[in-house]
């Protein structure tokens, strides 16, 4: 005999003088996000249901096992998106959204879904061939969808978007046997239909540019055929002229925003932009320095404002990593160079180096001359290699 079956005995033989009948629903809440404008909603609006069982009578045994729900045909059935499955009231097996379930017992309804579903311990992946949730009484089962109304052209003015709720026993969509949960309200969303907005904001989008870029009417970026006479907002919410300049505005959502006065409505589209900061590898410049100096540190050599963080290239090509030592560095043209993300370019400036040899006196030496000697030179008296021109 079933752990099931054990347990729930008795309220399972009284089923045969009628009960079977009876519903196991007891009350519920049925909640939307966004409540419907004087009984609208707008093409594209996205809107939360959530429906949650708060009291469950177990009739003829029969513990809760699904719940779906039925859209008007102004939704867009395909922009369901299920929300959190609840936690397991008995802690036997797990609640999952699942495209569709038949149930495996000889009282058990056609596939429904999609919708959220019970699959009892040991969990298998089916929820048709098991029992469901086992409280009673009060309790606290939630259950929510999100999902939009149609747009473009299949959004018509007047499309009902109706939404009703189902529950289930697991003799409906389940493995138990015993019939039960007869006449269970169904809960229903406040009627509602499509106001269809005749206006348009045109369609947004990415939009990447660099701060050095020439500013730009943001509603050229947009697609579609958007109205002219609209509004722009800044990442801020605050309002916004609509010609972008990078140099002085960030990055974020910039918003378009179109009103109807008759009837009363709006559209949006938003250009998300993205600024990307154009390096700066400063001016170039110039070092002449001696064979015997210190070494010198080239980036400090360069004008403007450079940014750290670039690479240096010898006149070789290779890699240089500084800092410049005359003694064992060659002259030439030193190159510091910044890569930059798209649109931005990369940049580089360098530094042309010169390296003079060391002055060299040579060495001392002496020479011993009579009052009436002929004039002598005395440079190539010195020893060592005495640099001329001294």
């Amino acid at each position: 005999m079933s752990p099931k079956f054990r347990t729930l005995l008795l309220p399972a033989l009284l089923a045969i003088g009628g009960v079977q009948a009876q519903p196991c629903l007891v009350d519920y809440t049925f909640v939307a996000s966004t409540p419907p404008t004087n009984g609208t909603y707008a093409c594209g609006e996205t809107v939360t249901f959530c429906f949650t069982v708060t009291n469950w009578s177990s009739t003829n045994a029969n513990w809760f096992h699904g719940i779906t729900a039925t859209f008007g045909p102004g939704w867009d059935v395909g922009s369901i998106v299920p929300g959190a499955a609840p936690a397991s009231c008995a802690g036997s097996g797990t609640w999952a959204w699942y495209p569709s379930v038949q149930g495996t017992a000889g009282t058990a309804l056609g596939p429904q879904g999609p919708g959220f579903f019970y699959d009892y311990d040991p969990p298998d992946g089916n929820p048709g061939n098991n029992f469901g949730d086992f409280c009673t009484g009060v309790v606290s089962w939630e259950f929510c969808w999100t999902i939009s109304v149609l747009n473009g052209p299949a959004c018509v003015n007047g499309l009902g978007l109706g939404v009703s709720v189902n529950t289930f026993g697991d003799s409906e969509t389940g493995g138990w046997g015993s019939a039960g949960c007869g006449s269970d309200p169904v809960g229903v969303s406040p009627p509602a239909v499509i106001q269809s907005c005749n206006v348009s904001a045109g369609v947004g989008g990415p939009l990447v540019v660099c701060s050095t870029s020439p500013p730009q009417s943001l509603i050229n970026t947009l697609t579609g055929s958007p109205d002219a006479g609209g509004v722009w907002t800044g990442p801020a919410g605050t309002p916004h002229s609509g010609l972008l300049d990078p140099s002085i505005d960030g990055s974020g959502n910039y918003t378009y925003t179109v009103t109807s006065l008759a009837p009363p409505c709006s559209a949006q589209a938003v250009i998300a932009v993205t600024v990307q900061q154009q390096p700066s590898a400063g001016g170039s410049g110039s070092l002449t320095t001696c064979a015997s100096n210190a070494s010198t540190n080239l980036f400090t050599l360069l004008t403007g404002t450079p940014d750290v963080g670039g690479t240096w290239t010898a006149p070789s090509g290779g890699a240089f990593t500084g800092p410049f030592d005359p003694a064992v560095d060659v002259p030439g043209m030193y190159t510091y160079s910044i890569p930059a993300s798209a649109p931005c370019t990369a940049v580089s400036s360098t530094i042309d180096v010169s390296v003079n040899p060391s002055a060299n006196a040579g060495v001392s030496g002496s020479i011993t001359l009579c009052s009436t000697s002929a004039s002598a030179a005395l440079f190539p008296v010195l020893g060592g290699s005495p640099s001329v021109g001294g």
